[in-house]
């Protein structure tokens, strides 16, 4: 099962990442977790993280956190995608970087992908533009049930 996480809004896409985590922590209390870098992750724990059999339980959850700054550790996913779909474990990768193309591959492997888009400028603007005109109209009826002593 895989998950995959990114987006410009990078706040909300680690916070769905790190809730997909805990949640899938909680169905299985007693997996395997591993927790992973890409930037100080090697082959030989990523292979150990992937291919880990634990002996009592169910499977492991791995999160990866920026793993495609790491092109060996890339390639290595990208090359055994539909092997990691069939694991019995559990991988969610979260990138804060664009991911488009690492994200089809995922979703053509039959895993998870979702982006999450920052808000522009100028939807910011409007919804305190809105805010601002609630503001008044509130404040306009206020004045008017004042009763004065």
């Amino acid at each position: 099962m895989i998950f995959y996480y990114w987006g410009k809004d990078y706040e909300a896409s680690r916070r769905v990442a790190r809730d997909e985590f805990l949640t899938h922590r909680e169905k299985f209390s007693n997996a395997t977790v591993f927790d992973l870098v890409g930037e100080n992750l090697t082959l030989e724990e990523l292979q150990e993280a992937v291919y880990a059999r634990p002996l009592f339980g169910a499977g492991g959850i791995i999160f990866f956190d920026h793993l495609l700054v790491n092109p060996v550790a890339t390639n290595f996913v990208s090359k055994n995608l539909s092997s990691l779909i069939e694991n019995e474990n559990v991988f969610i990768f979260w990138e804060d970087a664009e991911g488009e193309e690492f994200a089809q591959a995922v979703v053509k492997a039959g895993g998870t992908a979702r982006e999450f888009k920052a808000m522009s400028d100028v939807k910011e603007q409007q919804k305190k533009a809105d805010l601002m005109k609630l503001f008044a109209i509130a404040d306009a009826l206020g004045d008017r049930d004042r009763v004065l002593r």
